[in-house]
């Protein structure tokens, strides 16, 4: 696609996920890099699914994998594993000045509360000390896939999702089941996942 339509445009940003959230998969960002430089294409990473979980401190799969300053747009949320509310970013003064000054999604917002930010900056502090629990997540989620596995259910996932192709009723009865043993498994149901294919659990 870029080599047939780089050409017509003066810039282009290519977008990806680090960890997609159904699956658990993982984009090949090197490789991404890669086509990017070579069609002269900015890269910029949604870490949503890794912040907190993969990479020193929780930084993320760039940062896991050694692209840190090479990756031109990164950011997070402090939504998922930090437990908070907002996004994070890393990326040039000039794109953030820019954005903060012409994003209408940015201007027209409202501001988040004092504790709401107190709450992100003590869950920064708790990363940036070591204390992100990413390994131990992501040996759960491990255990609880051998664990489907034993039981017959097959799983593909590769991070810390584990989807399973167990049909409608067997998902609604393991969530039944599940939640009658104090557990709240909820599946994840068409449109969010296509009609008879896949069920999706995180531990």
């Amino acid at each position: 696609m870029l080599a047939k339509h780089r050409g017509a445009f003066e810039r282009a940003l290519v977008m990806t996920e680090s960890v997609f959230s159904m699956d658990g998969d993982r984009a090949p960002l090197s490789a991404l890099l890669a086509v990017c430089r070579r069609h002269r294409c900015l890269l910029m990473v949604d870490e949503a699914h890794a912040t907190g979980v993969f990479g020193p401190q929780g930084r993320g799969c760039v940062e896991a994998e050694g692209l840190a300053g090479q990756v031109d747009l990164v950011m997070g949320t402090f939504s998922k594993a930090l437990g908070g509310s907002g996004r994070i970013s890393r990326r040039p003064r000039t794109v953030i000045d820019t954005l903060v000054n012409t994003a209408r999604s940015f201007i027209y917002s409202t501001a988040l509360p004092p504790p709401v930010i107190a709450a992100d900056l003590a869950a920064l502090r708790l990363c940036l000390s070591g204390e992100t629990r990413g390994e131990e997540l992501l040996r759960r989620a491990g255990a609880f896939r051998e664990a489907l596995r034993a039981k017959g259910g097959p799983s593909a996932a590769r991070a810390r999702s584990s989807p399973s192709s167990w049909g409608e009723r067997p998902r609604r009865l393991l969530s039944k089941s599940l939640a009658g043993q104090g557990f709240l498994a909820l599946p994840v149901r068409p449109p969010t996942v296509p009609e008879g294919r896949r069920a999706c659990a995180s531990p």
